[in-house]
């Protein structure tokens, strides 16, 4: 949304100046009819973005920067929530955050509403595909969506990866990677997403990943072919090459990464990467590490409370 700078309200056009013949009855009127129009309007808009808080997508791909962080975290979709009256979920959340000392949408981001937190609790996984990690019953479910041609979504690794996977092996998150194609037609980016399914059915489906980000250079674009991805399965220690080169034209390998960039769009409503669903929170874009650790951390103490964020 832009702001424009005018000291008119919005619906409501400047008042002319008063001249001869003017009933000012009839200005008043028309002031409070554009009054009630402008709220009508506004209220709507901000229903709107909370039913459907990604009707304008994450953060498109390579658009944000590290100096983007901090407004994009307070102008984020996700944080909408917040504007509107709470349920009890949302009520526990900002308590607790507000006994940390956290601002919400700089700090943590906070959950979605009941009817989008539902949402994402019937997304369908894709334990199959090898590109989890972490136990199934862990209090919070993260789900990173990801294009292999994003600079962004590397600069997102670099900066996050360990500390989400060491969260993985300590038990606290369950770690999704969702393929998410959107640069294919220039940068050939299905590739790599059916070579992380490749790699996942030989349980390196996450060693695939950091190697791949790993290789690329900063702020880069990466157009890629079958034998950089086989390249990177041999560093990312995918045991069978030749079965992993096998799978890269497999159309049931193929079609796993379709059905969850299909998933991402139709589902979701995503049109851009990185974007990270850490339980019923929606993050859209870079944020810093400490933002994302936190937003764990309060998920997982709801959690050790009794609040379920599917409810």
């Amino acid at each position: 949304m832009s702001a424009t700078s005018s000291d008119e309200l919005p619906g409501v056009p400047r008042r002319a100046a008063s001249g001869a013949g003017e009933t000012p009855g009839r200005d008043s009127r028309g002031l409070v009819i554009g009054l009630v129009v402008a709220v009508a309007v506004l209220l709507a808009a901000l229903i709107f973005a909370v039913l459907r808080p990604w009707g304008s997508g994450g953060e498109a791909a390579g658009s944000a920067t590290a100096q983007d962080v901090a407004r994009s975290a307070a102008a984020s979709p996700a944080t909408s929530a917040t504007a509107v009256q709470q349920d009890e979920f949302q009520k526990a959340e900002a308590a607790l955050a507000a006994q940390r000392g956290w601002t919400a949408g700089q700090d943590y981001i906070p959950s979605q509403a009941q009817a989008v937190r539902q949402m994402i609790a019937a997304l369908p996984a894709y334990d199959g595909a090898g590109l989890t990690m972490g136990p199934d019953d862990a209090p919070v479910e993260v789900r990173l969506f990801g294009d292999f041609s994003c600079p962004v979504c590397a600069q997102l690794h670099k900066a996050s990866g360990q500390s989400l996977e060491r969260l993985a092996h300590d038990g606290t998150i369950n770690l999704e990677w969702v393929n998410f194609v959107i640069f294919n037609a220039d940068y050939s980016s299905s590739i790599p997403a059916i070579g992380s399914v490749a790699a996942g059915q030989q349980g390196k489906g996450w060693e695939f990943i950091d190697a791949a980000y790993t290789s690329i250079p900063e702020g880069e674009h990466p157009v890629w072919t079958q034998d950089m991805v086989v390249s990177i399965a041999k560093s990312a220690g995918v045991p069978d090459i030749a079965a992993f080169t096998a799978a890269l034209s497999d159309s049931e390998t193929a079609q796993v990464a379709q059905d969850q960039t299909a998933m991402a769009v139709n589902n979701v409503g995503l049109n851009g990467t990185p974007a990270l669903l850490i339980n019923g929170a929606y993050m859209g874009g870079l944020y810093p590490t400490q933002t994302v650790t936190n937003t764990i951390d309060l998920q997982k103490e709801l959690a050790a409370q009794g609040y379920d964020w599917t409810a």
